[in-house]
C-alpha cells in the first residue's frame, strides 16, 4: 500500500506559512525545559500536594475496583470527586493504573503536560478567532510567558505558589474554548468544540467554566453596544474635537513614556554600562521613534480621521440565541460538576472561611497592576505592560474587542468583589477570574503587538526610500519577542520547585518515619511546631497511609462539612481527641512548644509524637438538638466545638437526624477499616451496650453512607462536628458501614460528550442545509 508523499515547501511563500508552526514547535520544546523541574519531587505549592494525595487514593480504588471513591485522607474523611474538579486529579490516577507507573511521576507529568502544550491550544484557538498564523503564535508566546505577583494568578504564580494545579489545566485549553466559542456565535461553526471545551475548562476549574460564559457574553454586548471607537466615535470626530484627540493621544503617549522609563531604569540597574553609554543609547531609541512617527504622521491623522469599520457580523438576535444554545450546552454538560451539589447539598461543605485576598481587588492594587506586577513581575524589561497601551490604542482587529470586553469585566468583579455581599457557603471568590484576566490580556497583547508591528511595516513599506526601517522595526519587534521570552523563562524556570528544593524543610527525614507512621494504629496525624507544610501534612497519606487531620484546600475542602468546625478549635489534645488526631508531627527545635506526649519517631530536625485519643468509635451523650436549617445549626455548632462539652462526650444531634439521649452505657469492643473495600463495608465495628446508647464515629457526614447492625439496614444519625451516629439497644452487635456512591453521579458524566455530539449534529445540520 503506497501512501501519498508530504507536500514540501516550495516557494517562500510556503515557508513564510509554515515558519509561525516550526517556530510554534520550538517554543513548545523551550518549554519543556522551563517546566522540566516539576519531575524533581513532590511538587511546590500547598493544593498540589492536596491534589497528589487525592491521584494516591484513586489510584489505589481503581486497583481494587472501588467505584466508590470515598477518601479518608484528611478531614474526616470525603467523596472524591463528587462535587468538582476531578478530572485533573483522576487523569494521572487513570495512567498510572493503565501503565503500572509510579503515580508521582504521572502527577508529575499532570503539572507539567497543560503548561507545556497551552501554546498549541492557545495558537489553534487565536486562529478560531480569526487571527492569522504571526498573530496566533504572538498570543501563544505572551500568554505562556507572562508572570504575575498574586498566589490566585494564571500561569507559573497559581499553580507554584499556592498550589492551583487545577485552574493550571482549565486556563491551559482556555483561549481554544473561547475560540472555539466565538467561531459558533458569529460563523454558526464549531458549536461541538466550543460545548467539548468549554465544558472540559469548568470540569477542571468551575470559576473558569464561568470565566468563558462571561467573555463571550461580554464580547457580544460589546459588539451589540458599538464597544470600542465606535462607541467613543461621536465624541472624538470632526475638527471640533481635535483638543480631545490630542488628550487622547498625550494620555496614552505619557503612560508609555513612564513605562518605559520606568523599565529603562531596571534595565539600567542589571547591564552594567557607562552613564554616558546609557545617555547615548536612551537618545537614539527616541530619535528612533520620532522617526518612525515623523514617516507615519499621514497614516496617524488618517487613524483620527476614519472611523473604524463597522461588524458586518450576523444580527444581534442570531448572535444571541447562539449565545444561548451555547449556554444550555454547557450547563447540561457540566452537570457532574453541579448536580451532586444540588441532590447532596446536606453533605457539602462549602468555602466556610475565606483566604485573605480571596475576596477580589481593592483600588490600591491597581497601582500594583499598572506597575507592571499584573503581567510582568520579577521581569526587568516590562514588556507585556508597555504593549498593553499600544495594542488598546493602535491594534485594530474584530476578535479583540471581545479580549478586551472580557478583561474589563472580569477586572470590574475583582474591584467589586470586596464590596458584594456574599453567601455563607462563598462558591464565588471574586479573585478567582483573575487568572482568566491575565489570560485575555496576553492574548490581546501577543496577537495585538503583531498587528501593531506589521501594519506599521506596511505604512513604511508604502515609502519605498524608507525600507531600511521597516526592517529595522521588524528587528526591534523580534527582540521585545525576544526580551519577553527570555526573562520570562529564567523567571518561571525558577518558580517551578518541588520539596527537595528547600533544605530547611528536610524532605529525606520524611523518608525514615514513613515506616514508624505505617505500623500505628488507626488515627489521624496533625502538623505543628515547625513542621506546617503541605508535603508534612499530607505525603504521610501518600507513602504511608496515615490521614492527616485538617487540609485547608482541595476538594477536602469542599466535600467534608467537617471542616469549619477543625478551623474554628486547633488546640492540639482537643483536636486529637475530638478528631482522633493523636499523632503530632513538629520540628524538634521547637518541641517545647508541644509539651506532654510520647515520642514515637524521630529524626534529626522532626519528632512524631502521640496524645491521647479514644478512637475512631466512642459512646457518646446526645444532650440536645440542634435548629433547624443549615446556618443555625452550624452557629450551634461552633460554640460548641469552642467550649467543654466535646471533651465529656456531649454532643448534639441536627434537626431531623437524632434526638435526645441517655447517657451512654456502652463499649466498644473492636473495630477495622478497609480503605478499598468494593462490595465490602468501610468499616466495621463490635459494640456492647448495657442500655440504649448512641455511638459516634469519627467520619465526615454524608447523605450516601450506608448502615446496617446485625445484618438489618438502620438509619445513620449526625451529630456534632458532623459526624455520623448510630443507635444501638441493649445487647451486643455487629456494625458495617458502607459509602456507597449512586450510579447516577457516574453515569451523569456522560452528559459531557453527548453535548458535544449535540451540538456536532446542529452544526452539521446547518452545513447541509446551507449546501
Amino acid at each position: 500500500m503506497k501512501f501519498p508523499r508530504p507536500k514540501l515547501p516550495r516557494t517562500a511563500d510556503d515557508w513564510r506559512e509554515l515558519a509561525p508552526v516550526l517556530l510554534l514547535v520550538a517554543f513548545v520544546g523551550l518549554l519543556a525545559w522551563v517546566y522540566s523541574p516539576a519531575f524533581g519531587g513532590e511538587v511546590c505549592g500547598d493544593d498540589n500536594t492536596f491534589h497528589f494525595a487525592d491521584a494516591v487514593r484513586m489510584r489505589q480504588a481503581l486497583g481494587d475496583h472501588d467505584w466508590d471513591f470515598w477518601s479518608p485522607m484528611s478531614n474526616n474523611g470525603y467523596a472524591l470527586g463528587y462535587y468538582y474538579q476531578f478530572i485533573p486529579s483522576f487523569l494521572p490516577a487513570l495512567g498510572s493504573w493503565i501503565t503500572g507507573g509510579s503515580i508521582l511521576w504521572w502527577f508529575q507529568l499532570g503539572v507539567f503536560l497543560p503548561f507545556v502544550l497551552a501554546p498549541l491550544a492557545t495558537y489553534r484557538g487565536v486562529r478560531m478567532m480569526g487571527a492569522t498564523p504571526w498573530q496566533a503564535l504572538g498570543a501563544a508566546i505572551a500568554v505562556s510567558m507572562f508572570t504575575g505577583n498574586s498566589k490566585w494568578g494564571g500561569g507559573s504564580e497559581g499553580t507554584f505558589w499556592v498550589g492551583l494545579y487545577t485552574q493550571g489545566w482549565a486556563l491551559s485549553v482556555f483561549p481554544l474554548a473561547l475560540g472555539h466559542g466565538m467561531r459558533w456565535i458569529r460563523e454558526g461553526k464549531s458549536l461541538g468544540s466550543a460545548a467539548f471545551w468549554s465544558v472540559f475548562v469548568g470540569l477542571c476549574h468551575p470559576v473558569a467554566g464561568v470565566a468563558i460564559g462571561i467573555a463571550l457574553f461580554a464580547g457580544e454586548c460589546a459588539r451589540w453596544l458599538g464597544f470600542g471607537w465606535r462607541a467613543i466615535w461621536p465624541f472624538i470626530e470632526g475638527p471640533k474635537r481635535r483638543d480631545v484627540r490630542l488628550a487622547i493621544t498625550a494620555v496614552v503617549a505619557g503612560a508609555i513614556l513612564w513605562l518605559v522609563y520606568k523599565y529603562w531604569l531596571d534595565l539600567f540597574v542589571l547591564i552594567p554600562m557607562g552613564r554616558w553609554q546609557w545617555l547615548a543609547l536612551t537618545i537614539a531609541l527616541f530619535a528612533l521613534i520620532e522617526s518612525i512617527l515623523h514617516l507615519l504622521r499621514e497614516d496617524v491623522a488618517a487613524f483620527w480621521s476614519t472611523p473604524p469599520p463597522a461588524y458586518d457580523g450576523p444580527r444581534p438576535t442570531t448572535t444571541f440565541i447562539r449565545l444561548v444554545m451555547l449556554g444550555v450546552l454547557l450547563i447540561i454538560g457540566s452537570a457532574p460538576a453541579w448536580l451532586p451539589v444540588f441532590v447532596d447539598y446536606v453533605g457539602y461543605g462549602g468555602f466556610p472561611h475565606r483566604v485573605a485576598g480571596e475576596e477580589g481587588w481593592h483600588m490600591v492594587d491597581l497601582k500594583d497592576a499598572i506597575g507592571g506586577h499584573l503581567l510582568d513581575h520579577d521581569r526587568a524589561l516590562g514588556v507585556l505592560t508597555l504593549g498593553l497601551p499600544l495594542v488598546a490604542l493602535f491594534a485594530r482587529a474584530i476578535w479583540l474587542r471581545t479580549l478586551w470586553a472580557a478583561s474589563i469585566l472580569y477586572f470590574a468583579l475583582m474591584e467589586l468583589g470586596p464590596y458584594i455581599p456574599k453567601g455563607r457557603d462563598d462558591n464565588f471568590p471574586a479573585v478567582r477570574v483573575l487568572g482568566a484576566m491575565q489570560v485575555c490580556l496576553a492574548l490581546a497583547i501577543g496577537a495585538g503587538f503583531v498587528v501593531v508591528v506589521s501594519e506599521t511595516r506596511k505604512a513604511i513599506a508604502k515609502r519605498s526610500h524608507e525600507l531600511w526601517l521597516r526592517e529595522l522595526l521588524g528587528a526591534i519587534g523580534g527582540i521585545f519577542v525576544f526580551a519577553l521570552v527570555f526573562s520570562g523563562a529564567q523567571v518561571i524556570h525558577t518558580r517551578v520547585r518541588s520539596a527537595w528544593d528547600f533544605p530547611d524543610f528536610h524532605r529525606e527525614e520524611l523518608d525514615d518515619l514513613w515506616p514508624v507512621m505505617a505500623r500505628q494504629t488507626q488515627g489521624r496525624q496533625q502538623v505543628r511546631a515547625g513542621a506546617e507544610a503541605h508535603w508534612s501534612n499530607l505525603l504521610p497519606y501518600a507513602y504511608a497511609g496515615r490521614p492527616a487531620m485538617l487540609q485547608m484546600g482541595g476538594a477536602a475542602l469542599q466535600s467534608s462539612p467537617t471542616y469549619v468546625y477543625q478551623w474554628e478549635q486547633q488546640d492540639i489534645e482537643r483536636s486529637a481527641y475530638i478528631y482522633d488526631a493523636p499523632y503530632v508531627l513538629l520540628k524538634t527545635e521547637k518541641e517545647n512548644e508541644v509539651p506532654g506526649g510520647v515520642v514515637i519517631g524521630q529524626t534529626d530536625h522532626y519528632e512524631l509524637k502521640m496524645f491521647d485519643a479514644p478512637g475512631l468509635i466512642v459512646p457518646v451523650h446526645v444532650v440536645g438538638v440542634l435548629p433547624p436549617g443549615r446556618w443555625p445549626a452550624r452557629d450551634e455548632g461552633v460554640k460548641w466545638i469552642k467550649g467543654d462539652q466535646p471533651m465529656k462526650d456531649e454532643t448534639y444531634a441536627f434537626d431531623g437526624y437524632g434526638v435526645e439521649s441517655a447517657p451512654p452505657q456502652g463499649i466498644v469492643i473492636a473495630y477495622s477499616w478497609q480503605p478499598s473495600p468494593g462490595d465490602a463495608p468501610d468499616y466495621t465495628a463490635e459494640l456492647e451496650a448495657s442500655a440504649p446508647t448512641t455511638f459516634e464515629l469519627k467520619i465526615s457526614w454524608h447523605p450516601r453512607w450506608e448502615a446496617t447492625l446485625d445484618g438489618k439496614p438502620i438509619k445513620l444519625g449526625r451529630v456534632l462536628p458532623d459526624f455520623l451516629a448510630v443507635d444501638v439497644p441493649k445487647g451486643r452487635h455487629h456494625l458495617e458501614l458502607r459509602f456507597h456512591r449512586p450510579l447516577w453521579a457516574w453515569l451523569v458524566w456522560f452528559l459531557w460528550p453527548a453535548v458535544a455530539i449535540a451540538g456536532w449534529r446542529v452544526t452539521s445540520r446547518g452545513r447541509a442545509a446551507s449546501a
